[in-house]
């Protein structure tokens, strides 16, 4: 996705995720400007709407949602005072994501392992990714076809699997009805892990989630 965003531009849409990817404009730290703002709006990282005592609400689009995962290291200010309560925030949301799927924080940062798995996926060929998605898929359900998973779970199980290449192999293995991808049509189950992790086919809504044949 080849937009860039200043620190200032960045640091405001990750003010906007830690609570949740809504929030009204004047409740946000730091002070988001109408210049701003519009860029934003502009970028389509985020949409706005204004009620009736005129207040304005900013919400993170599905486009913002997808910057955000890919521009993880993107620059910050280094001299904003909004960047402390931001990252609490952050970090109070990855405890509870550590926690839901039992991963050890010390799992992060085993750098060395996952550079040398990340190095092996460039060499596997079409027939080995669709593999690992099948075996990853069923390794989800516990064995069992025709069940329910999130792309999300799908994607933090193939982390070195390079997200374009997956997302081209997945509409691949649709196409020749080895599985299926369907979108939430319930927007109160669609989760902020749901928005990173979305296929936008370019076809109607973003795909969400995985079923897979036997």
């Amino acid at each position: 996705m080849s937009i860039t965003l200043n620190p200032m531009q960045t640091l405001v849409l990750w003010a906007l995720i830690a609570k949740g990817g809504k929030g009204l404009q004047k409740e946000i730290k730091p002070q988001i400007t109408k210049p701003l703002r519009d860029t934003l709006v502009r970028a389509g990282l985020v949409e706005t709407d204004k009620n009736r005592k005129r207040a304005i609400t900013i919400e993170v689009t599905d486009k913002g949602w997808a910057w955000a995962a890919e521009n993880l290291d993107a620059e910050l200010p280094s001299r904003s005072t909004a960047a402390g309560p931001i990252m609490q925030a952050f970090l109070s949301h990855l405890k509870i994501f550590l926690k839901s799927r039992n991963i050890a924080l010390a799992e992060i940062f085993m750098i060395e392992e996952a550079e040398g798995l990340a190095e092996t996926c460039p060499s596997l060929g079409d027939k080995e990714i669709k593999k690992l998605i099948r075996e990853t898929y069923f390794s989800l359900t516990h064995g069992k076809s025709k069940q329910r998973v999130r792309l999300h779970q799908l994607r933090d199980s193939l982390p070195d699997i390079d997200r374009n290449l997956l997302d081209d192999t997945l509409l691949e293995m649709e196409r020749e009805e080895d599985l299926v991808l369907y979108t939430l049509d319930n927007v109160r189950e669609i989760t902020a892990y749901d928005r990173a992790a979305a296929l936008n086919t370019g076809f109607g809504e973003p795909r969400y989630i995985i079923y897979l044949g036997a």
